[in-house]
């Protein structure tokens, strides 16, 4: 965790007396992290309960330094003036745990300050690469911080050689060389239909654009004797008209690839969540 740190205090430049903001639960390494950077570099740390607007109970004066957030903290605290006005005045930011929608991207292009989504997991104790998401240096690819090499296995799934560990993952990528990749989708979220390999990841950025903001999916598999795994489209929200989905289905025919339009519309009361927030896909499928 002190090798993670230093490496963070590198990356964005953390200076002592630098104040850093804690808005994610200690019982996780992102909140812990936090912790560790402001005792190992001398940093001030100023706490508040986690929430998905961490900035309510905040003084619109305060200076904040650097903060990581998960992307429903920043989707609410971006949407307040007077909130976007902390941002700004930050060196940098980092948001971490779960992907990014286009929509989302767009938003956080208002910010100011240098903002990054992290590439990392509990092996690595916190994140290995960054990806810029706004400004002039905006990229689609995540770099390595220091220390850190990548390369892939038999099955184009990032291996990652750092300080910390070693770790063999199941995110498939387009590895560009030893500090960089772009982020293609989970080994065991691609859907084979038809021959056709589905990154469901990728696909989820474009369906999202097709629909309401407040509205959680996920795609899936369904056995099919024909294409082996025919795609469908899982939604939380039972509130959400059902007669909806036959012009949905159609406007996603018409304006996605082939083979990748979900063929299905299945809605769920409420989805299964992980402790981190994430989508329990396994667990949300196995309930229906």
């Amino acid at each position: 965790m002190l090798v993670c740190a230093k490496a963070t205090a590198e990356a964005f430049g953390l200076k002592e007396n630098d104040t850093l903001f804690l808005c994610l639960g200690t019982q996780q390494i992102a909140g812990l992290m936090m912790v560790v950077r402001a005792l190992l570099n001398n940093c001030n740390l100023y706490v508040a309960a986690p929430s998905s607007n961490p900035f309510l109970e905040l003084d619109e004066d305060i200076k904040l330094d650097f903060a990581a957030f998960v992307p429903l903290q920043i989707r609410t605290i971006i949407k307040e003036e007077k909130h976007l006005l902390i941002l700004n005045k930050m060196k940098a930011i980092i948001i971490g745990g779960a992907p990014l929608d286009e929509g989302l991207e767009n938003e956080i292009q208002k910010i100011n300050a240098p903002v990054y989504h992290t590439y990392g997991m509990t092996e690595t104790y916190t994140h290995i690469a960054l990806k810029r998401l706004n400004g002039m240096d905006k990229d689609n690819l995540y770099h390595s911080i220091q220390g850190v090499n990548f390369s892939v296995d038999n099955r184009d799934c990032l291996v990652i050689n750092s300080p910390i560990a070693d770790v063999i993952t199941n995110d498939i990528v387009d590895l560009i060389d030893a500090k960089t990749f772009k982020w293609l989708g989970r080994f065991d979220n691609v859907i084979n239909s038809g021959g056709v390999k589905i990154f469901v990841e990728e696909l989820e950025k474009e369906i999202a654009k097709y629909l309401p903001e407040n509205i959680n999916f996920f795609c899936a598999p369904k056995p099919d004797e024909t294409l082996g795994e025919k795609l469908i489209l899982v939604i939380e929200n039972p509130k959400w008209a059902k007669e909806k989905v036959r012009d949905l289905l159609d406007v996603l025919k018409r304006n996605l690839a082939k083979y990748h339009s979900p063929t299905e519309v299945l809605f769920v009361e409420k989805f299964v969540y992980t402790n981190s927030g994430k989508i329990n896909r396994s667990a949300t499928i196995s309930s229906f």
